[in-house]
């Protein structure tokens, strides 16, 4: 598998955990020293747990899983040991993307790892 295949398969297998309100498949690829800049205050995090405490927050907010969760249009560039994608985000109920999400992630002993994680929303006028 090329790094651009397994970076898609990492993907593939946060949204399904994401569906699935699976907090810990969500968070098993991410570095414990994780840095997330996030839509819900506050705007930056600095650790796993606090990645983790974001998931809570969303989890709480779709308690029957109504919300679609996907990416669309995503890109990922990779080398052998480093990797970056982005891809809007659909995680409402509308069918429009409601945000962008941007990951970097290093292969570590031979598993990708999550270093570095970016949601955002425009704001809508």
């Amino acid at each position: 598998m090329t790094p651009i295949q397994e970076i898609q398969a990492y993907l593939d297998r946060w949204v399904a955990a994401v569906r699935q309100h699976d907090i810990d498949a969500a968070t098993q690829s991410h570095a414990n020293d994780l840095v997330m800049f996030d839509v819900p205050e506050p705007l930056q995090r600095k650790a796993l747990d606090e990645y983790r405490d974001s998931w809570r927050i969303y989890f709480e907010s779709d308690p029957e899983g109504a919300s679609r969760f996907e990416l669309l249009e995503s890109k990922i560039a990779a080398s052998d040991d480093l990797a970056w994608a982005h891809a809007l985000l659909v995680c409402t109920s509308d069918e429009e993307p409601a945000g962008r999400l941007t990951v970097c992630l290093r292969k570590v002993d031979g598993h990708w790892i999550v270093e570095h994680e970016h949601h955002s929303f425009p704001q809508k006028t």
